[in-house]
């Protein structure tokens, strides 16, 4: 399924809305999957056990990339209606419009019977409200995607294996980023998995060299823009 940016990130923040307090950890983002439905070969595909921000935006861009026979529903109408019984009544609004933005306009018979809502099974610890420094990471990082979803022909896997090979990542991270997907599935992919990651054994931080790595792949009209993403990276609005 074919989104752009705007509506994949809604996914991944609506994610994190409604299901934040279980997909913190492993187990409860395998249960999470568990009870959606899906095909197998699409939950083999799916990294868990990381962050929550990752494994949010890591599991909309694989629901999003994943071939799925055409006579099918898509993988990401099914993961969403399997939540519609299973979250908070006053997420629910929510979720209808997002369903009828992504064209979920015919009902999905459920594959599972009714579970639960999430907020039963699982504890809610107590509310915090999100930092204006957190803000301005998650600003930051869309920033980030969008500006490598543009580089010049990273739609090509040749291209974002180049960039990769630019950025030395080192092979303990580089297997873990897939290539081959859309520029901004596999933006969004590389900018989570490589916030997730920490440190890169040579002490780099793996976002900023990214950055670096892609200033020998844009044209000079570019440059400025890839400067300063990398200076706000290095200071308060860090990833």
């Amino acid at each position: 399924m074919q989104l752009p940016l705007q509506l994949r990130q809604a996914c991944v923040d609506f994610l994190l809305e409604a299901c934040g307090e279980q997909i913190m950890s492993p187990h409860g983002q395998q249960r999470l999957i568990e009870q959606s439905g899906l095909p197998r070969g699409i939950v083999a595909q799916i990294l868990m056990g990381g962050p929550p921000m990752q494994f949010a935006t890591l599991l909309i861009a694989v629901l999003c990339e994943f071939p799925l026979d055409p006579h099918e529903p898509e993988p990401l109408l099914i993961f969403f209606h399997s939540l519609s019984e299973r979250i908070l009544e006053k997420y629910r609004p929510q979720l209808e419009r997002l369903q009828q933005q992504l064209g979920n306009e015919q009902p999905i018979t459920p594959p599972q019977p009714v579970i639960p809502p999430i907020s039963e099974s699982i504890p809610s610890p107590p509310p915090s409200t999100p930092s204006v420094t957190s803000s301005l990471q998650d600003e930051l990082q869309r920033t980030i995607v969008e500006f490598l979803s543009a580089l010049p022909d990273i739609a090509m896997p040749e291209q974002q294996q180049a960039l990769l090979k630019v950025a030395q990542l080192g092979p303990k991270l580089q297997w873990q980023i897939q290539v081959g997907g859309e520029p901004q599935g596999f933006s969004m992919m590389l900018v989570a998995t490589l916030k997730a990651y920490g440190r890169l054994d040579d002490g780099r931080d793996p976002v900023e060299a990214i950055l670096k790595a892609s200033k020998s792949l844009i044209p000079e009209q570019m440059q400025a823009d890839c400067d300063r993403l990398i200076q706000q990276s290095q200071t308060g609005g860090s990833l």
